[in-house]
């Protein structure tokens, strides 16, 4: 799953991979949803993270 990302993605990439804008990605990050890390001012998510997240959020349905 998401072979064409390194092991750490951008905001960007993340609204890229599940086609959402910035703004829901932020709010995934900042409920928890998505854990991620910053380098500086730069939030960083890993793709395993992102991962575990579609794979909760998939069973719930």
């Amino acid at each position: 799953m998401f072979d064409e990302y390194g092991p750490v993605m951008s905001v960007k990439d993340v609204c890229t991979a599940l086609m959402i804008g910035k703004r829901t990605v932020y709010d995934l990050i900042n409920s928890h949803k998505i854990s991620a890390f910053r380098t500086g001012n730069t939030w960083k998510i890993t793709k395993e993270s992102l991962t575990d997240y579609i794979l909760r959020e998939s069973s719930l349905i």
